[in-house]
């Protein structure tokens, strides 16, 4: 079954820009709207500099741990058993996915802040960084998932992650980031809630980014597993 279009992530590190392309296979564009409804729109600038600044973070640490520079040139690859193992783990947070999907079309946020605890999310950067730097996966394979040069599919993942995490600590699901200004909405004591429709938006578009991500890693596996 063919999984939907996903999007390509291109970051502007020195601005904490972030534009959302959508891959040549739909020949489209679409912009991603961070912005919530007009009650909370006090909330839209903050929320956007906290997922913006945490996500593309997280991404550059992860192109940087995972790319072939003068700097890790002496890495090892990863072995076959730890590029199996995080095959299994992209598998695992796929399943875990599709619980969260619907946990989040109910507003059942604890579930899915329980959810978010799991190994195969708090392990993403290392599982990823297992792919990246297996000799099972093809060089086009590996640049699909994201090389320093290009931001690919797993910068993709980590953003919509962390938006979906951005929506929860703005409804107070999750603690606010260490030294995060709160809204004044907040202060004046105005009760907190998840703008659902955002965070149901985010946890689709992980779903589908990892969807494409096992695409790819489900090759390493036995053909039973994949």
């Amino acid at each position: 079954m063919k999984t939907p279009t996903l999007l390509t992530t291109v970051l502007v590190l020195p601005t904490l820009a972030a534009a959302f392309v959508v891959r040549p296979a739909k020949q489209q564009q679409r912009t991603l709207s961070m912005s919530s409804s007009s009650s909370i729109r006090g909330g839209v600038a903050s929320r956007r500099a906290s997922l913006f600044g945490t996500a593309t973070a997280a991404a550059a640490s992860f192109f940087l741990l995972s790319s072939p520079t003068p700097a890790f040139a002496g890495v090892k690859a990863s072995t076959a058993e730890e590029s199996l193992k995080a095959a299994q783990e992209i598998k695992a947070g796929l399943k875990s996915l599709a619980e969260m999907q619907v946990a989040a079309a109910k507003a059942d946020w604890e579930t899915v802040k329980t959810l978010l605890q799991r190994p195969e999310f708090k392990n993403f950067d290392n599982t990823a960084i297992t792919l990246v730097r297996s000799d099972l996966l093809t060089a086009e394979d590996k640049t699909s998932l994201g090389t320093i040069r290009r931001f690919g599919l797993t910068a993709d993942y980590i953003i919509m992650i962390g938006g979906l995490e951005t929506e929860l600590r703005a409804g107070g699901v999750l603690p606010p980031l260490k030294g995060a200004i709160e809204d004044e909405e907040d202060e004046e004591g105005k009760e907190k809630s998840v703008n659902r429709g955002e965070a149901v938006k985010f946890v689709k578009l992980a779903r589908g980014c990892l969807q494409e991500i096992d695409r790819i890693s489900s090759t390493v596996l036995p053909e039973a597993e994949q």
